[in-house]
């Protein structure tokens, strides 16, 4: 266009210019070229070109107008409109691709034409011709065959043969020469000036005298001059072929010129149609839709109509049509409401009216009579008579009627506002309650192959006639009560009846069936039913006419399909409305030819079923943008697939718009899609474009979608896209793995936490255990060894206080006494070792300084004890206490029996987890120092333990002992203890 490029999808349309293009250097759009490897080039009016493929703009060169682009294998010619010619390797995209090839002479664009082997023939504006060979430029000779001296046109055919026309002749080169070809069946060719090849090998010829199409050398059909068609400059005059074998010529100003193959021709101009004469392009879609462009005109397309239509541009003075039938002479009538009643007859429409009143333009039902009369409704819906071009109305009359149907034996029913009335032999009679249908509106009246005659009710109750009564069926589902608009009975006995917003139903074997469009209906005011005799039904709705295959409908209801086929036509089919009209019938016609016409609000509209050929052709798909939050970029995949498009981590709306190159009736193509990965299903997006998908966990997924032409032939391989939405770090494979690990390192460190913990306790119950055991083997051992001992004096003194007498036996009851007491001082000893609420360094300090102040005291030295007012609470086992006092005991001993003091002297001091009880005496000392071995024979105790003990008994229970001693200065014991904790205190 001038305001850019625009690419349309039959529903969109999408604009690029130099705003949102940089590639493109100009809006206004001189040209559209697609070369054979699918690249568009895009020529603008100041002369550059820029290339699209693969969705990427590129601009390519700069430098002029460009006509025609021939690809090869290795190499693109672009030929310019001015006649020159530039070829373009296939190498990397750069400036220095471009050369510019001198040709022999002066030429114009519009000449150059490419045969089988590579070269591009071309004529220069003297009639010279010429051809290219890779980037050489060569004139042929005169002596090739041709019996003109000048080449006036050039032409390649479907196998890329060379034609040529001279003032003189048209000829073919066969590798070698030319081959003349010019028709022998008419007049001779005179200034061949333009040549066209089609699919058959044929050739057009324009010439001054002569235009139609050559095959065999003979004229298949002349259509007349060139000059009467298109003036004498055919210099822009452009020639397409059809899918048909048809062939179109535009030529700037003239509008389009269609010669079909038959010979027969019409043209297009501001006088039939066209927006405008100037036609600048023409195109054929791969669906045979025929694309013009038109100078201020636009886009448009040119397609053969599947309806033909009688309405007010055929002289309907109102198009809304009521009612539409077919008489025994086989003329068309078609009734409107205030444009009177019509008759079609070979193209031509007569207006007939009623014989007065304010409303005798108005016409609601008709139906034709074998006698040759017509049955109307008419003025107010008042009966009337059509005969002999006649209307007339009977001395009885009928109002309010909607429908009429003459039977077999010629009684005529009327369906009434209020009810349903019986013209027999001129005899009127009303049906109602008891034993007639409910006194309502009757819109639908039917007569099957038996005779019966089927009344459809405006409350939904469906009525046949028995005789003199009526058998009333009623529909029992939620939408009974929809009115009845038509019926149309079937061979095999089914009744088809059409509703007010109730569908379609079937009455068969006294059974109904509804179908709506939930079941894949377009529309759920069914108003016209009609059968083709081809195996399908034609509906006229609200919403156009469609058509529906019987066999179709009974693989539906076998489960064999999952929506009814439906076929819609609309208004890109020819229709003028999509609103038929069915508040009167008949409101639709089969005649006897076969044609099926239905009655709309903008005229009566006729198909030949036959005629009606079905599209088979799936539509493309295209996947046009991927948008993330709303942020667009081209959809382009990776074709290995190893490289999907990416969507960053976190919680993202992803949409996907795509579309469908159907043209035939855009609006009507319909899509599923399907995420696979996620979707096992298609979704049915219907008519929509786009696809709206919220926030996707992580991992790759294929975005899928097909689609269906109007007359629902499917794309099944459709078009997809590849995606891949990224996790955050926490969502990546290799966290999840960290944090498993860090799981099973946690269990693992839980377990064997546990199991080391149960594991410590089991050895803290062992040590326990064992220290019970060594307590209750010292207790046993002391019990043997103080109790036992001590009990066994006793026995011994009261032996000898027995054989001794009198005179000596208190002195062994003093021996007794002594030990009696030395032996419960013992047991308070023991008793006080095993203890656990002893087990404190306070009570271990309470026992042993009452304990050291008794013991010595009652010596009769003084006793002086320094031990702190506060303690920590230090846990000091049982073990520890027994020991720690044993020592305390034999130091205390030691000094009474060795050092001669008059004082001793305890201190406890803490430090820590340790303390230290410090026994000091001012004795004699020891005259060699501590340890020599005469004073270790001289330290001894009753117990046979010497110095050396307390030594080993603090080290046994983790601690140590330090004596001091000097001659005549006394003697120091420290018994330090490192408590570290009750377990290590037991263990030790």
């Amino acid at each position: 266009t001038h305001n850019g490029l625009a690419r349309w999808d039959g529903v969109r349309f999408v604009s690029f210019d130099p705003v949102n293009t940089p590639a493109l250097k100009h809006a206004r759009v001189f040209a559209l070229l697609l070369d054979s490897q699918g690249t568009l080039w895009i020529n603008t009016y100041d002369g550059s070109v820029t290339s699209w493929r693969n969705g990427v703009f590129t601009h390519e060169w700069q430098g002029g107008q460009i006509v025609s682009v021939i690809s090869q294998t290795n190499q693109t010619y672009f030929v310019l409109q001015r006649g020159d010619l530039l070829c373009r390797s296939s190498g990397p995209d750069a400036a220095s691709d471009w050369q510019s090839i001198p040709l022999t002479g002066l030429t114009t664009g519009y000449s150059f034409r490419e045969d089988r082997f590579g070269a591009l023939w071309y004529f220069t504006r003297d009639g010279v011709l010429a051809r290219v060979v890779g980037t050489n430029s060569e004139t042929l000779p005169r002596n090739i065959g041709l019996k003109g001296e000048r080449v006036t046109s050039l032409a390649a055919d479907s196998d890329r043969n060379i034609w040529v026309g001279t003032e003189r002749e048209i000829a073919r080169w066969n590798g070698n020469r030319f081959e003349d070809q010019s028709p022998t069946n008419g007049p001779p060719i005179q200034n061949a000036l333009f040549l066209f090849c089609t699919r058959s090998n044929g050739c057009w010829v324009l010439s001054d005298g002569n235009a139609g199409p050559v095959l065999n050398r003979d004229w298949k059909f002349q259509v007349g001059s060139s000059d009467g068609l298109f003036g004498t400059n055919l210099t822009y005059l452009g020639a397409y072929e059809d899918q048909a074998g048809g062939v179109w010529f535009r030529h700037f100003g003239q509008g389009l010129f269609h010669a079909k193959p038959d010979g027969s021709t019409q043209r297009f101009t501001s006088t039939n149609g066209l927006p405008g004469d100037r036609v600048s392009s023409w195109f054929q879609d791969r669906e045979g839709n025929v694309w013009v462009g038109v100078e201020r005109g636009g886009l448009v397309r040119l397609r053969s109509k599947r309806f033909h239509v009688v309405g007010a541009a055929e002289g309907l003075a109102n198009p809304a049509v009521s009612s539409i039938c077919e008489d025994r002479q086989g003329d068309l009538w078609i009734a409107t409401f205030g444009g009177g009643l019509n008759r079609w007859r070979n193209g031509t429409l007569q207006r007939f009216e009623l014989p007065e009143g304010i409303f005798r333009a108005s016409f609601f039902s008709i139906f034709p009579d074998p006698d040759g009369r017509l049955w109307l409704s008419a003025g107010r819906e008042d009966l009337s008579f059509l005969d002999k071009e006649t209307i007339s109305s009977p001395r009885e009359p009928v109002h309010g009627i909607k429908c009429l149907l003459r039977d077999q034996v010629g009684n005529v029913w009327m369906g009434r506002h209020g009810g349903l009335t019986r013209w027999a032999n001129g005899v009127v009679t009303n049906f109602g309650p008891p034993n007639g249908p409910e006194r309502r509106d009757i819109r639908a009246l039917a007569e099957d192959e038996q005779g019966n005659v089927w009344i459809g009710g405006g409350e939904g109750v469906l009525y046949k006639t028995a005789g003199e009564h009526f058998a009333a069926y009623r529909v029992n589902d939620g939408l009974m009560g929809q009115a009845i608009w038509s019926i149309l009975p079937d061979k095999n006995g089914t009744l088809w009846i059409g509703t007010f917003r109730g569908g379609l139903l079937r009455f068969q074997n006294g059974k109904f069936t509804r179908y709506t469009t939930q079941q894949g209906l377009p529309s759920d005011i069914i108003c016209q039913i009609l059968n083709d005799g081809r195996g399908n039904l034609w509906i006229g709705s609200h919403r156009g006419i469609f058509s529906l295959a019987l066999n179709a409908i009974q693989e539906f209801d076998e489960g064999r399909l999952a929506s009814l086929p439906c076929v819609a036509y609309g208004l890109y089919d020819g229709l003028p409305t999509l609103e038929c009209t069915g508040n009167y019938q008949p409101s639709c016609w089969r005649t006897r030819d076969g044609t099926l016409w239905f009655a709309t609000v903008k005229g009566a509209v006729a198909m030949r079923p036959g005629e009606v050929s079905v599209n088979r052709q799936p539509p493309p798909i295209v996947i046009e943008e991927m948008l993330v939050d709303g942020k667009s970029s081209p959809p382009v995949e990776d074709p290995s697939g190893k490289n999907p498009r990416q969507v960053p981590p976190g919680k993202h709306q992803v949409e996907f718009r795509y579309t469908a190159l159907s043209f035939v009736a855009p609006d009507k193509v319909r899509f599923k899609y399907r995420l696979a990965g996620l979707d096992v299903d298609w979704v049915d997006a219907g008519t929509k474009r786009s696809a709206h998908l919220g926030p996707l966990r992580p991992g790759r997924y294929r975005f899928e979608v097909i689609a269906c032409n109007s007359d629902g032939i499917w794309n099944e391989h459709g078009a997809s896209l590849r995606f891949e939405v990224l996790p955050e770090f926490w969502e990546t494979w290799w966290f999840k793995g960290a944090v498993a690990f860090a799981v099973i390192g946690l269990v693992v460190g839980t377990v064997r936490f546990a199991a080391t913990r149960s594991l410590k306790r089991k050895i803290e119950r062992l040590h326990q255990q064992r220290a019970v055991e060594r307590d209750r083997e010292r207790i046993a051992k002391d019990i043997h060894d103080d109790l036992g001992a001590g009990l066994t004096q006793i026995m011994l003194q009261s032996a000898l206080a027995r054989r001794d007498g009198k005179e000596k036996a208190e002195a062994h009851f003093n021996q007794i006494s002594d030990t009696a007491r030395d032996l419960v001082r013992a047991m308070d000893e023991i008793v006080w070792a095993v203890n656990p609420e002893n087990d404190t360094l306070d009570g271990l300090a309470t026992y042993i300084g009452k304990f050291v102040y008794e013991y010595v005291t009652l010596a009769g030295l003084r006793c002086r004890l320094k031990l702190p007012a506060t303690l920590p609470s230090l846990p000091v086992s049982a073990d520890v206490r027994h020991n720690l006092f044993l020592a305390i005991r034999e130091t205390l001993n030691n000094i009474l029996k060795h050092a001669r003091a008059t004082e001793v002297f305890v201190q406890l001091t803490v430090e820590g987890a340790a303390f230290t009880f410090l026994i000091r005496d001012n004795g004699r000392g020891f005259p060699e120092g501590p340890g020599s071995e005469s004073d270790l024979n001289q330290s001894r105790i009753s117990s046979g333990h010497g110095v050396r003990n307390l030594k080993t008994r603090l080290e046994k229970i983790g601690g140590r002992c330090v004596i001091r001693s000097e001659a005549n200065e006394g003697t120091e014991v420290e018994l330090t203890v490192v408590i570290q904790n009750k377990a290590a205190a037991d263990r030790s």
